[in-house]
């Protein structure tokens, strides 16, 4: 795809510039002559200008539109003050019935600054290519009344998004604006607030969706079903939320602020603002995809899903469930979006597979997680996913990658033919800081024809405060360690940030060990120089077990208690102590080392007794 690739090649000025030269402005056309709408099943066949007395409510009594456009290449425009209502005021919203406005098999109709209200659909237009929509309000149209409460959720709430085909959006749940079959489509600077759906798209393709507002929605800001190369860019989806109830209930019950189901290919989410919505984005390759409806032979589910598409520089935070979900999917981009305060996670990409994951900024997820997902990014099952350059601020925890058994799923046509096993992901050039959760367990299958091996560890996250010293004879740490410790802040130490302490001196020093410029150019040499090395890693509550390999002396402090110390002139010699956390914590990691002469070596790691340290 060659305008994705374009994105990801420009600076952030040239990447909106890039983004904006694809929305073509529509110019306005006169309208050819006035229409008075009062009364049911209106036809319209050419360009016009629609007028409707105040407070006018037309019920659409045989759901077939109030205002049907039955002919190509018209422009309809309403007046200033023309509202299409289909519901008298005061009548519950889960009760509006009928459709607002009809078009079906036209092309190249424009409709503009329509007010449609009060119904069931406010617009369905089906098989009109180049249908353009422009400063169209559909709020306040149909929604569901809500059953859950603040105290307890009821189940019934929940949205089902997994079936389309056969119009169960439509006829389920409603929305403001439905279109489908369609190509070619625009909609732009509509408004749909205080409906349940706002604008629904099924297999619209080559469509262009911008500088809309569809927010404070009950259900879903855009949703999508099968549609391919659009561009979705500068909407509002803010508060698209259904029941949600701090502390309580969350997940969002399947609302969202933009919607992709059922193998939607190729399309570009830019620059929109998706807060505060059940989650921000919520994509899911699809039951035809994954093989639970349909009959294909095996070859068709390869590489099915989601595919291909780019989510460039938007704000999916402070959802109730995940910022982005994308799940059973392929070769999609995620690219400088912001990423904040979602209650379960940033980013969950279970059973994704070519992922680019870039430059994203994800701060404070995982407040309210579920099972293993929480924090930054999380990803089950997931296959040469690349996780470059991300910041991660004080989340739950900062990446995590697994597998687990994969039961019913393992038979799947899709897993068949895509397998499920969690390989070839890449982490690199992340930045983490006050993660609460910066490392997580690991294990590793390793299989080589007939043998077999299950490796367990742990991966921590963590830059170390080393100062690097010489000293003399006469300030031997072993019987002075003040005066030892005094050399480290003097003027002739010097100090480096390390990501992991793992120094293999052999006969050389810390001069030799590539560590900083400052400390090649000190010149240590390989005899009578100390390090006193410190750190803040976030670690959960249980048991943790430290080990240093040391030759000479190592003592390893935890806030100021000693774990490990052996103070003396030795070998290289392992030793072990262990740390009780009652609660989850982050504490403050001390390294002490000095060495003689001759060989040296220091090295720490850090792991649950269970898991062999890496």
């Amino acid at each position: 795809m060659v305008f994705r690739y374009t994105i990801l090649s420009n600076s952030p000025a040239v990447v909106t510039a890039t983004v904006l030269s694809m929305i073509v402005p529509m110019v306005s056309a006169q309208a050819a002559q006035v229409l008075r709408v009062t009364s049911d099943d209106v036809l319209v066949s050419q360009s016009c200008r629609i007028v409707i007395p105040p407070d006018t409510v037309i019920e659409d009594k045989n759901n077939n539109g109030v205002i049907q456009i039955v002919a190509s290449d018209v422009e309809i425009e309403f007046a200033e003050r023309a509202v299409l209502r289909g519901a008298p005021h005061g009548r519950r919203p889960d009760e509006y019935q009928g459709y607002g406005i009809r078009v079906e098999g036209q092309s190249n109709v424009t409709i503009r600054g329509a007010r449609i209200s009060g119904f069931w659909v406010g617009l369905w237009a089906t098989k009109t290519d180049g249908l353009t929509l422009e400063a169209v309000d559909a709020s306040d149209n149909r929604r569901a009344f809500l059953r859950s409460t603040p105290i307890a959720e009821d189940s019934g709430d929940w949205l089902f998004p997994h079936d389309n085909d056969n119009n169960e959006w439509l006829n389920n749940y409603g929305a403001a604006i439905y279109v489908e079959d369609a190509n070619h489509v625009v909609v732009r600077e509509c408004t749909v607030r205080h409906g349940q759906n706002a604008l629904c798209i099924d297999r619209v393709n080559d469509s262009k969706i911008y500088d809309n507002d569809f927010s404070f929605n009950s259900g879903w800001g855009i949703a999508m079903w099968r549609c391919n190369r659009n561009m979705v860019s500068r909407n509002a989806c803010d508060f698209c939320v259904r029941g949600y109830s701090h502390g309580v209930y969350n997940r969002g019950q399947d609302s969202a602020g933009i919607l992709m189901f059922e193998q939607n290919n190729d399309n570009v989410i830019a620059e929109n603002s998706a807060t505060h919505s059940g989650d921000g984005f919520f994509g899911f390759a699809g039951r035809e995809a994954l093989g639970d409806i349909g009959d294909h032979p095996p070859q068709w589910y390869k590489r099915r899903g989601n595919n291909d598409n780019l989510l460039i520089k938007n704000d999916f935070s402070y959802a109730p469930a995940h910022g982005i979900e994308m799940t059973f999917s392929f070769g999609n981009v995620f690219c400088g979006n912001r990423l904040r305060e979602n209650a379960i996670c940033g980013i969950w990409g279970g059973y994704s597979q070519d992922t680019l994951i870039a430059r994203n900024h994800m701060e404070g997820n995982g407040e309210m997680a579920y099972g293993l997902e929480r924090g930054g990014i999380n990803i089950e099952h997931g296959r040469n996913n690349r996780i470059l350059g991300n910041s991660f601020w004080a989340n739950k925890c900062g990446i995590h990658l697994w597998s687990s058994p994969a039961g019913a799923l393992a038979d799947k046509p899709w897993a068949k033919a895509n397998a499920v096993e969690s390989k070839g992901n890449v982490v690199s050039g992340n930045r983490f800081a006050h993660d609460e959760l910066a490392f997580h367990p690991y294990t590793m299958c390793l299989k080589a024809g007939n043998w077999k091996q299950e490796v367990r560890g742990t991966l921590i996250s963590a830059m170390w405060d080393a100062t690097f010293f010489k000293w003399t004879e006469d300030v031997d740490p072993r019987k002075d360690i003040a005066a030892w410790r005094r050399l480290a802040r003097e003027e002739a130490a010097v100090s480096a940030m390390v990501k992991r302490l793992a120094f293999n001196y052999a006969w050389g020093g810390p001069s030799e060990q590539e560590v900083s410029r400052p400390v090649t150019a000190a010149k240590l040499g390989g005899d009578h120089f100390g390090m006193i090395a410190t750190t803040r890693v976030p670690l959960s509550g249980g048991v943790w077990e430290l080990v240093t390999l040391s030759d000479d002396g190592v003592r390893v402090t935890v806030d100021d208690r000693v774990v490990i110390d052996n103070w003396t002139w030795h070998g290289p010699t392992r030793d072990k102590g262990t740390l009780s956390l009652g609660t989850n914590k982050t504490v403050e990691i001390r390294v002490e080392h000095f060495e003689i002469d001759g060989y040296a070596t220091l090295e720490l790691k850090i792991s649950r007794p269970s898991s062999p340290a890496p």
